[in-house]
């Protein structure tokens, strides 16, 4: 024993002998230097204090067998390092040759794997999230099934949050407690929303991943928005936490959190996989996001190749049909001139439908042209009320204007101008029903040229209200909608708007409750504007 006690000292694992019941008659330097004990808290079973009490039952029901089979013994376990921190280690152990009058001892070793096995079990965890996140673009389904399994591998709980607009809203939530899963839901209904003080929108803005291992009071309320969800926050008993940004194609698109409940601090080395699974998160978000959005594209275009074929067929059948009736010089002289008008008036509305298609081809090609030059800008407003008067007075609309611009001059091309006015106007009229009103104003504020159409018509459903200036995009996209048009016209009038370097807003209060529409245009002097006119033909 002496030459095997002298071999052990200067061996850097723990080593220890022990008889058949676990009990330990000898361990070496390395073990009191670890652990923090002298070595005679650790002979006996006192070396049972520094395991990890989860691993406990599991160790010994591992040592009772080996010592029956009489087999080398062989087992994972944690134990705790003097400064509080449970490392992983590998204990391996074989019985001594003794004299048949002596009684069996074993003589064992435990190496440090810790950093090892984290690493084989992150690149586990890794390629079993990835899986899941790769199985479908389902995100209900799969970041939830993440937001779990983070959960039980760090033994605490997992947060996801995913930027919506200008929200950050949160989608998962889960503990590996299932006791504790109730406060996890509630735990759904407190994200930061638009709170940028919250910590979750800090490393979204910093793209870094951020660490904690003391979760104070004064942590919990920085981090929460009421009494109950600080109340919810204390009752997880957050020990500590990281919090990695999801970022794809240069672009952050949410946030992953993971709370460790055991009081065990985190290391560097559990930041990594938080990290990298949040790399693989925010690309299976994009991923699904852009599926998405390919298949509502699909969708759309679909819809107005039907509203297309549908809206100029319309026309044609008009023409057609009276086209016959005059042919068969059947038609008294006052239906001639009604057949006549009505022939011209489809005529228009079909020029109408083919010159949207062909500005919304010129839009998606980058072909749109401006023939920038000063211009009047009340004027333009007056034009484009003149033509829109006789189908207000068709449907009894009062059609009201206040032009309040003393300066009126702005730099723009006055036949695109007047026909973004012009589509705001048809637009407020058409959906405004006989006997309602629509309003004009025209104003300067904050060096801009302000023009506002405000009508008393349906108004916008607030689901569609964000998508009202897309191209295929309709309220109503059937061919049995109450109202005819492609649904083009303001697409095009905020391309047109923005070639100008301004913008245009939509507001309405929802259905049946009218729209407003505001187009912002740079104002300026007229003399200022003509000096910059000659080199003020634009692409756009």
């Amino acid at each position: 024993m002496p030459v095997i006690t002298a071999v052990a000292e200067i061996l850097p694992q723990l080593v220890w002998t022990a008889d058949a019941a676990g009990s330990v008659d000898y361990a070496n330097l390395q073990w009191s230097e670890y652990t923090g004990l002298p070595s005679s808290e650790v002979v006996g079973a006192g070396w049972a204090q520094v395991l990890h009490p989860d691993d406990t039952e599991r160790t010994w029901a591992i040592w009772r067998e080996a010592v029956r089979q009489q087999t080398p013994y062989e087992i994972t376990y944690r134990l705790r390092r003097h400064d509080g921190m449970y490392r992983w280690h590998l204990a391996r152990a074989a019985r001594l040759r003794a004299p048949q009058d002596e009684k069996p001892r074993w003589f064992g070793t435990c190496t440090d794997i810790h950093d090892q096995k984290r690493f084989e079990d992150s690149q586990r965890l890794l390629v079993e999230s990835s899986r899941v996140l790769a199985a479908s673009f389902d995100l209900r389904r799969t970041l939830p099934t993440v937001a779990t399994m983070m959960a039980s591998w760090f033994r605490g709980y997992c947060l996801i949050d995913l930027i919506v607009g200008d929200r950050l809203e949160r989608v998962a939530a889960a503990h590996c407690d299932p006791d504790k899963q109730a406060l996890m839901e509630e735990m759904r209904g407190f994200s930061p929303g638009d709170d940028r003080r919250s910590p979750l929108w800090r490393i979204i803005t910093s793209r870094q991943v951020e660490v904690c291992n003391t979760i104070t009071e004064d942590v919990i309320q920085r981090g929460t928005k009421s009494d109950r969800h600080a109340e919810v926050s204390r009752a997880l008993g957050g020990t500590g936490y990281i919090i990695a940004p999801l970022i794809a194609g240069g672009r952050a698109v949410g946030s992953l959190m993971i709370g460790a409940t055991s009081g065990e601090p985190f290391e560097e080395i559990d930041a990594r996989p938080v990290e990298e699974l949040g790399y693989r998160m925010a690309i299976a978000v994009a991923n699904a996001r852009a599926f998405t959005e390919a298949l509502e594209a699909n969708r759309l275009k679909d819809e107005f190749l039907a509203i297309v074929s549908h809206e100029l067929r319309t026309p044609l059948n008009a023409m057609r049909g009276w086209m016959s009736l005059l042919r068969a010089a059947k038609l008294t002289e006052e239906q001639k001139v009604h057949a006549l008008d009505v022939i011209d008036r489809n005529i228009g509305t079909q020029t109408q439908l083919v010159e949207d298609l062909l500005d919304i081809s010129r839009i998606v090609s980058g072909r749109m042209r401006l023939s920038v030059h000063p211009v009047d800008l009340e004027s333009i407003v007056n034009a484009a009320i003149d033509s829109v008067k006789p189908a207000a007075a068709a449907k009894e609309i009062r059609l009201k204007s206040a032009i309040d611009v003393p300066d009126g001059w702005i730099h723009g091309d006055p036949d695109r101008l007047q026909q973004v006015l012009w589509n705001l106007l048809s637009n407020a009229i058409k959906f405004t029903p006989r006997g309602g009103e629509v309003d004009v104003i025209v104003r300067r504020a904050k060096g801009q040229a302000e023009l506002i159409v405000t009508d008393t018509g349906q108004g916008i459903n607030q689901d569609f209200l964000p998508h009202v200036f897309d191209r295929f995009r309709q309220g109503d996209g059937t061919t049995t909608r109450s109202f005819g048009g492609l649904g083009l016209g303001l697409a095009i009038v905020r391309h047109l708007a923005e070639l100008h370097g301004g913008t245009v807003t939509a507001h309405s209060d929802g259905e049946g409750h009218g729209a407003t529409f505001t187009l912002s245009l740079p104002a300026g002097s007229a003399a200022a504007r003509r000096v910059d006119a000659p080199e003020a033909a634009s692409a756009g």
